[in-house]
């Protein structure tokens, strides 16, 4: 019986770890917008790139990107960005549901899913995307990738 137990666990196991798709797109609610125009992307490496465009916002739409790592556990995918701040979603078949700041269930009718995409991981520094900032300090120069998070000096 213990045996019938251990394979059981570990085949719902190897169901709950299926890989992850690696880009997702979706329109979700916003507050000071009409929408919010989502693309994530997970890389295998433990990377990902989440690029948010506030649609209709009152200065007009604006784009955010923000970059670290993701992990999953058996429920959930955690995106701990570049600054420690952690986002939550849970798998809804082939799709993400996003979930609230504490990793629950978001309670309402509106729209808060990711849908699988084909959309390819946006374009490297060099070749004109939104992945990069610069920031000068005192007499020095910042660079950051943030698709690697790394800074340059």
């Amino acid at each position: 019986m213990k045996k019938v137990t251990i394979a059981l666990f570990l085949a719902a196991g190897a169901i709950s770890f299926q890989p992850m798709q690696q880009s997702y797109q979706g329109l979700l609610p916003c507050a000071d917008c009409t929408s919010l125009d989502t693309a994530l992307f997970l890389d295998k490496d433990g990377t990902f790139l989440l690029q948010e465009t506030y649609r209709g916002s009152k200065n007009g739409d604006q784009t955010f990107v923000s970059n670290g790592k993701w992990a999953r556990t058996a429920d959930k995918l955690v995106l701990t960005d570049s600054t420690g701040e952690k986002r939550y979603f849970r798998p809804a078949g082939k799709s993400l549901e996003m979930l609230d700041q504490s990793g629950a269930p978001i309670e309402s009718k509106l729209n808060y899913r990711l849908n699988p995409s084909e959309q390819p991981w946006p374009k490297t520094r060099g070749e004109g995307g939104l992945n990069s900032s610069d920031t000068s300090m005192a007499d020095t120069a910042l660079f950051k990738d943030m698709l690697s998070a790394t800074s340059f000096r």
